[in-house]
């Protein structure tokens, strides 16, 4: 037995201590390269950057407009997300599951994808505009604060939706059955479930609120000055990378504090998303009579938000050639696409899987700092890790890195393995810890154990966390802008740019493109996760 604990010394802690490791040097180390690089000039230490930030007053006018940004989208986010979330998992409304799905993808696709989508809803020339009359009034709705709070909202209400679900299955069911005893499904709503999932709503707005305030593809669109947009514009067209810097850091800043008061209020259990081990099935609130036009408003919702700008756009990419000239000009740009996001799905697969147990069964005392920080990365504007990466890699001696897919494949385990760590600590969750420890007794080492006993159980949670990361990595815009080798760009890149100067039907061939290539994973992952939910 003796030989056994020393086996256990010497591989479960260093491949963990590892996983956590290439965390800290994927996304920890950047930001620091940063916080360096907007400090030091060839000449010495400086603070001349923070300097003409302080003497300005537009920098903190954008970030303010940001602020209203994201407060717009998280609220709007709610409107939608909160209460879809709670009819879908707490009643017995019909076709939930596809509600779901459909509600779910404008978030696997680029944001500003949507914002397209919208413009030819709302924009100068559609049909909203002539039916109104107000073209320029109609028009100036969208291309406006407001415009970009209600785009990025519909692109995160799904995360709202999402996470309220998530929150809600975190609440003990033998808590209701209690309420049950003395009091109907309202009473009980009102006192017991709702009150005890509400951390999870917080949760999710604080995220919706960093993502939006953070994004930059809807405000460059829309043509709406905004915090992230003066960073990028520093760094991009005035290559003045210590200034840039310093305006990336206050949106990490801001991701950090409004974590960390979200980390005060939400309870550990939600923070995670770990499930309630209970082995008694919930019962489902009966809508009697209203089933039926409850659902029916709510497929009305949906189709709305997602299926009428969609289809607008997809209208459009089916004019005359529009498909064969966008391959044209960016097949080569998708095909990297998908080999790039398989690529980063199956690496944060395997870091998602180390982290998911390093985080259920508590293996290290670390294990909270890297659910944390993991979470804290998800949160941080892409376009923020994008510069930290330029700092910390852009050098003669790492080269090999910095111009190789190495570098994009980095960002993509900083910003995503949140959401493959998620997916596979619930999943890890779901496994007896006992048959470990059966196993561990019987002188299996930890790599036995787990490619013999928690890999084939967690399967169907690795393979839902490998389609969620490949959707991320497949929409990442952000990080591959910046980041991408000479050459080598991505579709969401490619697309970013012809938008610009590029025919509407070309552009919404391109658009199209990857709304076509996110519909088969993201039904894979739907399935995935029902199967997941059945067991």
């Amino acid at each position: 037995m003796a030989r056994g604990v020393v086996a256990e010394v010497t591989a479960e802690r260093p491949t963990l201590l590892a996983a956590v490791g290439l965390l800290v040097v994927a996304g920890g180390l950047p930001l620091l390269a940063m916080i360096v690089a907007s400090l030091t000039t060839p000449d010495g230490s400086t603070f001349a950057a923070y300097a003409s930030l302080v003497d300005s007053t537009r920098p903190w006018i954008l970030l303010l407009r940001s602020l209203a940004v994201g407060a717009i989208a998280a609220a709007w986010a709610l409107a939608i997300g909160w209460p879809i979330g709670v009819l879908c998992e707490r009643t017995d409304l019909p076709g939930r599951g596809v509600l779901t799905l459909v509600l779910c993808v404008p978030f696997f696709i680029p944001t500003y994808i949507n914002a397209v989508a919208w413009a030819l809803i709302f924009g100068h020339g559609s049909l909203v505009a002539r039916l109104t009359g107000d073209p320029a009034g109609v028009a100036s709705l969208l291309f406006s604060l407001g415009g970009c709070g209600f785009v990025l909202g519909s692109c995160f209400a799904p995360l709202m939706l999402i996470l309220t679900r998530a929150s809600l299955r975190t609440v003990d069911p033998r808590l209701e059955e209690a309420a049950r005893l003395t009091a109907g499904w309202p009473a009980t709503l009102r006192g017991i479930t709702l009150p005890l999932a509400f951390p999870g709503t917080v949760l999710a707005a604080s995220l919706v609120f960093l993502l939006a305030a953070g994004d930059l593809a809807v405000p460059m669109y829309l043509r709406t000055d905004v915090f992230p947009t003066a960073s990028f514009s520093e760094f991009a067209a005035a290559y003045r990378f210590d200034r840039a810097t310093a305006l990336a850091i206050p949106l990490a800043v801001l991701a950090f504090l409004v974590l960390r008061v979200e980390a005060r209020i939400v309870p550990e259990q939600i923070a995670s998303l770990r499930l309630v081990a209970s082995n008694r099935s919930r019962s489902r609130i009966s809508l009697g009579r209203a089933r039926w036009p409850i659902a029916a408003l709510l497929y009305a919702v949906a189709a709305a938000l997602v299926v009428l700008p969609l289809g607008a756009l997809l209208r459009d990419a089916l004019a005359p050639g529009a498909l064969a000239d966008a391959w044209r000009r960016a097949g080569d740009s998708a095909v990297r696409s998908v080999v790039w996001a398989a690529a980063g799905a199956s690496l944060l697969t395997i870091l998602g899987f180390l982290l998911g147990y390093l985080i259920q069964r508590r293996a290290l005392r670390t294990w909270r700092w890297a659910d944390r920080l993991s979470l804290f990365l998800f949160a941080t504007p892409s376009t923020v890790l994008g510069i930290g990466l330029v700092a910390l890699w852009n050098h003669r001696p790492t080269n090999w890195i910095y111009a190789t897919p190495i570098v994009v494949m980095l960002g993509f385990v900083a910003q995503f393995s949140a959401v493959a760590g998620r997916i596979c600590a619930n999943a890890i969750a779901a496994i007896p810890f006992r048959l470990e420890e059966a196993a561990q007794l019987a002188g299996a080492s930890w790599w036995r154990r787990m490619l013999c006993i928690v890999v084939p159980l967690a399967g169907s949670g690795l393979a839902a966390a490998w389609l969620a990361s490949f959707l991320f990595c497949f929409r990442d815009l952000g990080i591959s802008m910046i980041v991408y080798p000479p050459g080598a760009d991505t579709l969401p890149v490619r697309t970013f740019t012809l938008m610009a100067n590029g025919a509407p039907p070309l552009v919404a061939a391109l658009c199209a493109m990857m709304i076509v290539a996110a519909i088969g994973p993201l039904l894979l992952l739907g399935a995935m996760l029902r199967q997941l939910e059945e067991r």
